[in-house]
């Protein structure tokens, strides 16, 4: 199980971001809406400070900087594309909804969230199909191997959760940091993200 004696190192997301994330069109698993969107907007955080133009030096694109694995899972990009190859409008697949290429991607702020939103449904699902979450998971673990998960990969998440291995990758966070990021965002920017919501609603009334 996971060792929580390490010290984490938490990135907040500033008060601008909180006030201005979109709020998800449902919820993920038995996160509430609102969880859902304090998760969310850590992950834009932690991801590119909330910018849905910015690309990583490894390639990854947008707001939630969402890997050429993910832009596969969500049907938009080919079997051979990789994240270092996604300047090519070949490695995309084109017709329907789908954006076609990067550059349409990272201009299409609406399409990068319902992405997300369809992206953690498939993870959260990725998550449940191993047997590590279900139904019950508490919402603050569900957070963090979503994560993980997104940042890393489900297997990462499995080897953290069940047998405490901890990574640290080139971003210098390790395993439990992205974790424990993810229990942050549940249990801390929960109550931000609703007070967020009341007042947004009451000048809407």
């Amino acid at each position: 199980m996971v060792n929580n004696s390490t010290p984490s190192l938490l990135k907040v997301p500033d008060s601008e971001l909180l006030r201005t994330q979109p709020s998800p069109r449902g919820n993920i698993l038995n996160l509430t809406q609102e969880q859902t969107q304090a998760l969310f907007t850590q992950i834009s955080w932690m991801a590119s400070r909330g910018s849905y133009n910015f690309v990583s030096e490894s390639g990854r694109l947008g707001k939630y900087q969402i890997s050429a694995y993910g832009l596969k899972l969500l049907g938009f990009a080919k079997p051979t594309a990789t994240d270092i190859t996604l300047d090519n409008p070949d490695e995309w697949i084109q017709g329907g909804s789908r954006p076609g290429s990067k550059d349409v991607f990272l201009k299409n702020s609406g399409l990068q969230e319902e992405s997300m939103f369809l992206l953690t449904e498939i993870n959260a699902a990725r998550l449940k199909n191993i047997n590590l979450v279900s139904d019950t998971t508490s919402p603050d673990v569900l957070g963090g191997l979503i994560i993980i998960t997104h940042f890393l990969d489900v297997t990462v998440a499995k080897q953290f959760y069940l047998d405490n291995r901890n990574i640290t990758g080139f971003s210098g966070m390790s395993t439990k940091d992205y974790y424990d990021n993810g229990i942050n965002a549940i249990k801390n920017l929960t109550p931000v993200v609703i007070s967020i919501v009341e007042n947004k609603n009451k000048v809407g009334a």
